[in-house]
């Protein structure tokens, strides 16, 4: 995300839950913990907790978050699925999954 995204989700946010104040600090601090995520993702995860709470998001709701020992487990999932199709293990490439 670029630094105008970031006001956009701070806006959407803000035309959702009116009490939301964006202060002088706000882009900054978002940037920093959003700039790696995708626009879309973040919109999309913003858009359903919209709809699922009616507490304004936080920004560790909008970011993708993976704990390392699951993911290891979904990667031994899809590389045994993988396998088990016929396909060479050799060939294997795991493609860790959005979080969305």
């Amino acid at each position: 995300m670029n630094s105008n995204q970031v006001h956009e989700v701070l806006k959407f946010i803000r035309g959702a839950h009116h009490r939301f104040e964006i202060n002088e600090e706000m882009p900054r601090v978002w940037f920093k913990f959003l700039k790696d995520e995708s626009f879309d993702t973040v919109m999309n995860r913003l858009e359903r907790h919209i709809k699922d709470s009616k507490f304004e998001p936080t920004i560790h709701d909008l970011i993708t978050r993976t704990d390392p020992e699951l993911e290891s487990r979904r990667m031994e999932i899809a590389r045994n699925r993988w396998i088990s199709e016929g396909n060479d293990p050799d060939a294997f490439e795991y493609k860790p999954a959005s979080g969305d």
